[in-house]
């Protein structure tokens, strides 16, 4: 169990804890763990990856054909030439960093960057795995549901998908409970190649809570204020708004 992963987000945390209770009573043992590591993956990762945005958006425009910019470069000046449109509400920061690099999957910085984080990023899961005997680690898949306010962004308070993403390890997210009327999910993750148990693992959680709402668009959410955070009992069926489920980008 990677409780540490919310950073205090008691709507999360409260149903987190519901589904430890849930699966300790169906037969699971539940360990906490705290995953070593990831601030050396968190200081490689995001270089690593501003490296790869200039080289893969310079590889697929290269290769697309029409009238468009040539490169990121030409996206920037063309974003800027159309500053009235294009930047109305937000700027361009992700562009601008990668452009500073040099997007060469040679560069040897960047291949120390890379190295550094997918192989602390597998260091973390797989020790952690064997030190302590477990079959796979769990955590909240993020905050709950957010809606992206314009001028503002998505109000995203955190995500686990991290340490399996940098490491190229496989990672299954199931239904858990519900904040209010928005959904939370588990994630589970493990080493490489080893999907078949966190697929076997993950069933056995959706047949034991049956968390899952048929989702519903409502005309409006309630205020943070008014939410209340709960687990949902094996007989829950109310449908569930999802503004969205899609995970966050990583970076």
């Amino acid at each position: 169990m990677w409780r540490e992963i919310t950073g205090g987000d008691a709507a999360t945390d409260a149903v987190f804890n519901d589904f430890v209770d849930a699966i300790r009573r169906a037969g699971a043992t539940p360990v906490d763990v705290s995953l070593p590591l990831q601030d050396v993956v968190g200081n490689n990762e995001f270089p690593a990856l501003l490296n790869e945005f200039k080289h893969d958006v310079n590889a697929y425009l290269a290769k697309t054909g029409g009238t468009h910019p040539a490169d990121l470069q030409g996206l920037i000046d063309f974003d800027l030439a159309h500053a009235d449109t294009e930047l109305q509400f937000f700027q361009q920061e992700i562009f601008d960093l990668s452009q500073t690099f040099s997007g060469s999957l040679d560069d040897p910085d960047y291949k120390t960057q890379r190295a550094a984080a997918t192989g602390a990023a597998r260091q973390s899961i797989d020790e952690t795995l064997a030190s302590l005997h477990l079959d796979a680690i769990a955590a909240p898949t993020n905050s709950p549901a957010w809606v992206t306010t314009l001028g503002q962004g998505d109000n995203f308070v955190f995500g686990s998908s991290g340490p399996a993403a940098v490491a190229g390890y496989p990672n299954i997210s199931v239904p858990m409970g519900f904040s209010g009327e928005l959904p939370i999910g588990v994630s589970l993750f493990a080493s490489r190649f080893e999907e078949p148990k966190l697929i076997s693992i993950a069933f056995a959680i959706e047949q034991t809570l049956h968390a899952r709402r048929a989702p519903k668009f409502l005309a409006t959410l309630p205020t943070t204020s008014n939410v209340q955070s709960s687990a949902v009992p094996a007989s829950a069926a109310r449908p569930v708004t999802l503004n969205s489920l899609l995970p966050p980008p990583l970076f």
